[in-house]
């Protein structure tokens, strides 16, 4: 794999603790910024493959910084991850609901971090490609069971039509698909609601497939799928 770049923005004890962390060694290159302006003249200048953002980094607006990037033109398809010290599911949410594509509790070992964030990004150049299909889903959610039609589907994730799901709310999803005899069944998380675009619905994250549906889905994604940009930021 080639060298990830990855564009921090800390304060300047990160920074200095980046240098001794070898973060090189794992392959990645890290550049860190301390405020907005700098962010941005980075990322027109070189090309990252994520955006790292620290919500405890208290000399900026961090989730401003992230609303900003992707509602962008130029970067709304940048990842962007986001650390911080608390683990509330409020603050979860919202980050996610911001655009964030990942949320990670500090403090991790740096190894984890970039095994983490590596996986994620490998995860998402191999399922670049979606499905479109006739089928259902039926969400478990809250203590409430809710059947909604499938507008996107890939081998991370679905997006169901439908807005009124809590995001960072776990979630127990079975798929009901033209073409398969039994349905899939899947535990995952809510991750947030698109509007404002042509697919407008609902975004469910997978993070376990229950029997052997990971196989039949993939197999089922290998035979309709058809290429994609969108699906990968959607989750």
């Amino acid at each position: 794999m080639s060298m990830l770049k990855l564009l921090m923005v800390d304060d300047r004890t990160v920074a200095a603790d980046l240098a001794r962390a070898g973060y090189r060694k794992m392959g990645v290159q890290v550049a860190c910024v301390h405020d907005v302006k700098s962010c941005f003249d980075q990322l027109v200048e070189k090309h990252y493959d994520l955006l790292v953002i620290n919500l405890d980094y208290t000399k900026i607006d961090p989730a401003r910084l992230l609303k900003t990037v992707k509602s962008s033109k130029e970067f709304s398809d940048l990842p962007v991850v986001v650390t911080s010290v608390q683990s509330s599911a409020k603050i979860k949410a919202k980050a996610l609901d911001l655009g964030a594509i990942l949320f990670i509790e500090q403090p991790v070992p740096v190894s984890f971090f970039i095994e983490k964030i590596k996986s994620l990004l490998d995860k998402q150049v191999r399922t670049n490609a979606r499905v479109e299909v006739y089928g259902k889903a039926t969400v478990l959610a809250s203590g409430h069971s809710t059947e909604f039609g499938i507008i996107d589907i890939s081998n991370t994730g679905v997006l169901i039509s439908g807005q009124h799901l809590e995001a960072g709310a776990q979630a127990l999803v079975t798929l009901e698909l033209d073409g398969l005899n039994k349905p899939i069944k899947i535990n995952g998380e809510v991750v947030r609601s698109l509007s404002g675009t042509k697919n407008e619905g609902t975004a469910l994250r997978f993070s376990e497939f229950i029997g052997d549906g990971e196989e039949r889905l993939s197999k089922f994604i290998d035979k309709h799928k058809i290429e994609s940009s969108q699906i990968k930021y959607y989750f």
